[in-house]
């Protein structure tokens, strides 16, 4: 299993953009094979800070985008 967590800082005139792409990939990315889960956080304090959690199986079809 991989576990990918990325950590972004967005350009606070951004943030509604960003959330409508990284909500859309969210979507996607739950339907690719091997794909177990995919959170988005937003931090409650500084509210142009996110994270992203992704947990991928050993499946072949995992590799292409993890």
């Amino acid at each position: 299993m991989y576990i990918v967590h990325v950590a972004v800082q967005v350009k606070e005139n951004k943030i509604d953009t960003f959330v409508d792409v990284v909500e859309d990939n969210r979507k996607n990315s739950l339907k690719e094979e091997g794909v177990l889960q995919f959170d988005v956080f937003q931090d409650t304090k500084q509210k142009n800070h996110f994270f992203t959690y992704r947990s991928i199986s050993n499946t072949r079809g995992s590799t292409k985008t993890p």
